[in-house]
C-alpha cells in the first residue's frame, strides 16, 4: 500500500510542476525598440555598357561592301544582338550621352595589311528601334593615288567617303597658306559611285559641273580645334549626308563625318551634331535606369581579309552633379 501511494503522489506532483511551468511560458511578453539608420551616398557619375565586346564574324566574315547587323554578331544568345545597354550605375542624374570611336592614324587602303584598318571606323549607331543609323565619326584620308575619272580644279585635295557599296567623292579647295584652310570650300558629290555607276566625279565648275547637280558646296568655319592641325567644320544640310557635320584637316589632309561625337571639331557650334541622349528631349537618365544603342558596322570596299584591328567605342556620360 505505501509503495503504490508514493507512486501516485509522484505523478500528481509532476503534473502540478508541469502546469506551473506552462503557466510561466504563456505569461512571457516580447519587448522591442528601434534604431535609426542613416546613409549618405556620395555623388558619382558612372555608366556600365554591356556587352563589353561585339564580334561580327558569322559565316566566315563580312564581305566588303556589306553591312554587319545583329544577325552577324557571334554571341547571339542575347535578346537583342548587336545592341549595347547603357546603364546609369552611379548616383547622379545623367543628362547627356555621346560617343567616340577609334579610327586609323593614316590611310589604310592599299597597304595590304588588315591591321592597318580600325573596326571602330566602321561603326554606325541608332537610338533604340529608331532604325536611323549614323556614323559616330567616320574618318577618311585623301586619295592615295590619282583617280583618272575624278575631275577637280587644280590644286584641290580630294578623296571619297566610303559607305558600304555606296561611295561619294569630295574635294577641298587648297589655299596659299594653312591659316586659310579653316575658311575654305568643300564640295560633296551628290550621286554615289559603285561597281556599276561612276556617280558624281566632276568637281570643276569650269568644266560643266553645276552646283546642286553634281555636288553641294559648303564653306568651312574655323573649328578652334586644340587637338592638332588647322581644322574647319561645316553643317551639311543637303545631299546624301544631310544631317551630318563634317570636319576637314589642313585643306583636305583628312575628313571626319560625324553625328554622335560631341568631342569632334566644331561639334559645339555645328547644328547637326547631336547627343545620343539629351535631357532636353529624352529626359533625365536616373540612377538604375538605362538606354539602348543599336549598333551596326558598314564595311567599305577595299578592306583586306581577316580580322582587322579591333576598335573601341567609348561612351561618355555627363551628369547634373558638380562638386
Amino acid at each position: 500500500m505505501s509503495r503504490k501511494l508514493v507512486t501516485i503522489l509522484a505523478v500528481v506532483m509532476a503534473a502540478v510542476l508541469l502546469a506551473v511551468a506552462n503557466q510561466n511560458v504563456n505569461a512571457a511578453t516580447n519587448k522591442s525598440n528601434t534604431a535609426n539608420i542613416s546613409v549618405q551616398i556620395a555623388g558619382l557619375t558612372l555608366v556600365d555598357a554591356a556587352p563589353e565586346r561585339l564580334v561580327f564574324n558569322v559565316s566566315g566574315g563580312l564581305n566588303p561592301g556589306s553591312v554587319g547587323t545583329g544577325s552577324d554578331v557571334y554571341n547571339q544568345y542575347r535578346n537583342k544582338p548587336g545592341s549595347i545597354q547603357i546603364e546609369n550605375i552611379g548616383s547622379t542624374n545623367i543628362t547627356k550621352i555621346w560617343f567616340n570611336t577609334t579610327y586609323e592614324s593614316s590611310n589604310p587602303f592599299g597597304t595590304g595589311s588588315r591591321l592597318a584598318y580600325d573596326a571602330g571606323n566602321f561603326v554606325v549607331i541608332s537610338k533604340e528601334d529608331a532604325n536611323s543609323f549614323y556614323f559616330v565619326n567616320r574618318v577618311e584620308y585623301n586619295r592615295s593615288r590619282e583617280l583618272v575619272y575624278v575631275n577637280t580644279p587644280s590644286g584641290w585635295a580630294y578623296g571619297r567617303i566610303r559607305n558600304t557599296t555606296f561611295e561619294y567623292f569630295w574635294a577641298v579647295q587648297n589655299q596659299s597658306s594653312q591659316s586659310q584652310c579653316n575658311s575654305t570650300t568643300i564640295r560633296l558629290g551628290i550621286n554615289y559611285h559603285s561597281q556599276t555607276v561612276d556617280g558624281s566625279t566632276n568637281f570643276d565648275s569650269n568644266e560643266g559641273a553645276t552646283n546642286g547637280v553634281d555636288y553641294n558646296e559648303f564653306t568651312l568655319t574655323d573649328a578652334s580645334w586644340t587637338g592638332g592641325g588647322n581644322v574647319g567644320y561645316a553643317n551639311i544640310n543637303a545631299g546624301p549626308f544631310n544631317g551630318y557635320c563634317v570636319a576637314v584637316w589642313n585643306c583636305g589632309e583628312k575628313l571626319m563625318l560625324y553625328k554622335w561625337n560631341d568631342d569632334a571639331p566644331g561639334a559645339g557650334s555645328c547644328g547637326n551634331a547631336d547627343y545620343f541622349w539629351d535631357n532636353t528631349t529624352d529626359g533625365v537618365l536616373y540612377p538604375g535606369n538605362s538606354t539602348v544603342a543599336d549598333l551596326r558596322v558598314r564595311i567599305p570596299y577595299g578592306v583586306m581579309m581577316g580580322y582587322v584591328n579591333e576598335g573601341t567605342l567609348t561612351i561618355i556620360a555627363q551628369s547634373d552633379y558638380s562638386s
